[in-house]
C-alpha cells in the first residue's frame, strides 16, 4: 500500500510545479504510466477465478482515472498560461478569480493602508490580472481538489 499512497501524493503534486518550469506534463504522464504498470502487476497477481473484485485494484483504477484527469487539466492550465495579453479576461471571470485568490490567501487585501477613494479606484485598475496569475489560482484549486479525492 505504500507505493499507492506515494503515487497518490505525487499525482497531486503536479499542480505545485509552476507552469513556466515545463515539467508539468512530463511528471503527470510519468505518474499515469506508473499507475498503469502498477495496475498490470496487481492484475497479474490476482487469481483468475475470483468472483469479487479486489479493493486495491478498484482503488488503482479510480486513481488511474483521476490521474488521467490531472493530465488533461495540466494541459488546460498550460494553455491558459501561454495566452497572450491581447486575449482579455472577462469581467465576471476576473471577479471570480480575484475572490478565489483571496479565499486561497494568495492575495490579501491591504487593510493597513487606507487611501482616498480616487486612489483606490486607480490602484484597482492598475492591478490587472495576468494569465500567469490565473493559472497560479487554478493550480492551487486543482491541487486542493485532487488532494481531497
Amino acid at each position: 500500500m505504500g507505493p499507492v499512497y506515494f503515487l497518490s501524493i505525487t499525482s497531486c503534486s503536479v499542480f505545485f510545479l509552476p507552469a513556466a518550469a515545463g515539467e508539468k506534463i512530463g511528471l503527470s504522464i510519468t505518474v499515469l504510466l506508473t499507475y498503469s504498470v502498477y495496475l498490470t502487476i496487481i492484475a497479474e497477481n490476482m487469481p483468475e477465478t475470483n468472483l469479487h473484485v479486489s479493493y486495491l485494484a478498484t482503488y488503482m483504477r479510480v486513481l488511474l482515472l483521476v490521474n488521467s484527469a490531472c493530465v488533461m487539466l495540466s494541459v488546460i492550465v498550460l494553455h491558459i498560461y501561454h495566452k497572450t495579453n491581447d486575449c482579455r479576461l472577462g469581467r465576471r471571470s476576473e471577479y471570480v478569480i480575484r475572490i478565489l485568490r483571496m479565499a486561497c490567501l494568495i492575495d490579501r487585501p491591504n487593510q493597513a493602508a487606507v487611501a482616498p477613494l480616487q486612489d483606490n479606484a486607480a490602484a484597482s485598475s492598475s492591478q490587472e490580472l495576468s494569465w500567469p496569475k490565473v493559472t497560479e489560482t487554478v493550480d492551487i484549486l486543482l491541487f486542493l481538489l485532487t488532494f481531497l479525492l
